[in-house]
């Protein structure tokens, strides 16, 4: 039994260019998730919660990958 943690397959490392570009795009959806809720008052109500829970899903994949990664 290997008794080594191999975080590889996750991220390389936090310099590793994969952990950086899902950091940098977890800012980029949490941004437009801040402008869409600017714009939510012109939007029908259902397309409006359709979309947001799809952004916040991607937004919390994102956040839970780099979280995971850091706790290990």
């Amino acid at each position: 039994m290997n008794e080594v943690w191999n975080l590889d397959p996750i991220y390389k490392g936090f310099d590793d260019p994969s952990f950086e570009a899902d950091l940098s795009a977890l800012k980029e959806k949490v941004a437009a998730f801040a402008a869409f809720t600017e714009k939510l008052g012109d939007t029908a109500a259902l397309d409006g919660l359709r979309s947001g829970i799809a952004q916040e899903e991607k937004i919390q994949d994102t956040a839970m990958k780099l979280a995971g990664y850091a706790s290990l």
